[in-house]
């Protein structure tokens, strides 16, 4: 547990990493991850041969970025080994051959990866940046807006952003941005670039739409309705079934059972006010960290983030001690040595939601302190919402 005297943030953050590295030395037995904090798996450190060369251009840095993106990027972008990345295999065809916006939006996604280790790379991102939202509000402006919206560049940006603003409003309980659901109820088969199937999106985005309600009028979580829509949510989350046309990849199946686990555990601690302390949230909690540390394991670090946030946030603040990997060892401990190896694997933002992580544990300690609600029923309402605005867990 934190220290309720402490008040200074990345502090807390040093003490923690540092009770990480020496719990995690001595007791974890998946000393080829955890410990050192460094090591990234084979996989994404070999080069992508799918596109071999760039066509010639005049400038340097479109070429070295071109080829960051494709040996470090695009391997970080699919969530199995055996599967290619739509990003290098779609997604970059595309922008070589029609699209000048999309080929411009990879170099200034390089750029902005390459600053966060080269900080003389953040001027080249952001000018990247401003010239691809040039090319896209020229776009946009262009023609009839119906012919626009089957633009498979549209099509794109909107259904990686309806991904993201489901998983973000997950966190916080925010509006939809997306009025038309992307996500289809009856589809089990599971989407190699989201780690889970589509049907699992549609229920997680029904759940969002339920907590909204109840946010908005805290007494229809009483009514006969309100019970119903979530029974039935909790129902299709028990018997979801997920599949994958790869009937040997066992690594997508067990990311999307993961998700399907952290689900369930978001659904209770949401729709029915469960807390850390709560029985289903004390025996899931371990195993979905369990089958986190088998997915490092099979070098699969894509499609984590949510798991990891949704288990992170509702670790018990009086008992920190969890069983992974047959050891006995802190679960706070834990998720930060899972943060810190998934930073050198993904693209995601694993700094921001770090910080959130933390700020919720810190919240949750300083809360002992007072022990009241002051009015607010839902944990998850009092200590994940208030520091989760515009939090990215895709």
């Amino acid at each position: 547990m934190l220290s309720c005297d402490q008040d200074d943030q990345a502090g807390i953050e040093r003490e923690l990493m540092d009770y990480a590295v020496e719990v995690t030395t001595l007791t974890s037995p998946r000393s080829k991850y955890i410990p050192a904090f460094t090591a990234v798996p084979p996989r994404y450190l070999a080069p992508s041969p799918i596109i071999p060369s760039f066509p010639p251009v005049g400038d340097i840095n479109t070429t070295l970025l071109f080829q960051y993106y494709v040996n470090r990027l695009c391997p970080l972008t699919t969530p199995n080994r055996s599967t290619d990345s739509p990003f290098a295999t779609i997604v970059l065809p595309f922008a070589l051959s029609a699209s000048q916006s999309t080929l411009q939006s990879l170099l200034a996604l390089s750029a902005c990866h390459k600053s966060k280790t080269d900080a003389s790379w953040g001027p080249v991102a952001m000018q990247l940046e401003a010239r691809t939202l040039h090319f896209l509000r020229g776009r946009l402006n262009q023609g009839d807006s119906v012919e626009i919206s089957r633009d498979p560049e549209i099509i794109t940006i909107k259904r990686f952003f309806a991904y993201q603003d489901v998983l973000g409003r997950t966190a916080c309980a925010g509006v939809p941005n997306f009025k038309s659901c992307a996500w289809t109820s009856k589809a089990h088969e599971i989407n190699i670039s989201m780690g889970c199937s589509p049907e699992l999106f549609h229920i997680l985005g029904s759940i969002t739409d339920l907590i909204k309600l109840k946010r908005k009028d805290p007494m229809c979580a009483s009514e006969e309705s309100f019970v119903n829509k979530a029974a039935v949510l909790k129902q299709r989350l028990d018997g979801l079934v997920q599949t994958v046309h790869q009937d040997d990849d066992r690594v997508i199946l067990h990311s999307a059972e993961l998700k399907r686990q952290a689900a369930i555990l978001y659904l209770h601690c949401t729709l029915y006010n469960a807390s850390p302390s709560t029985v289903l949230v004390v025996r899931r909690i371990p195993e979905i960290l369990q089958s986190i540390s088998l997915c490092l394991d099979s070098g699969l670090v894509t499609s984590l983030t949510w798991p990891v946030f949704v288990a992170a946030v509702e670790l018990n603040p009086l008992d920190d001690m969890i069983i992974v990997n047959n050891r006995s060892v802190s679960g706070r401990a834990f998720i930060l040595s899972i943060l810190a190896v998934m930073s050198t694997c993904t693209i995601a933002n694993l700094e921001r939601t770090r910080s959130v992580i933390v700020d919720v544990w810190q919240r949750r300690d300083l809360s002992l302190l007072v022990n009241t609600m002051q009015g607010i029923t839902s944990d998850w309402e009092k200590y994940v919402e208030p520091v989760s605005i515009n939090l990215s867990l895709g």
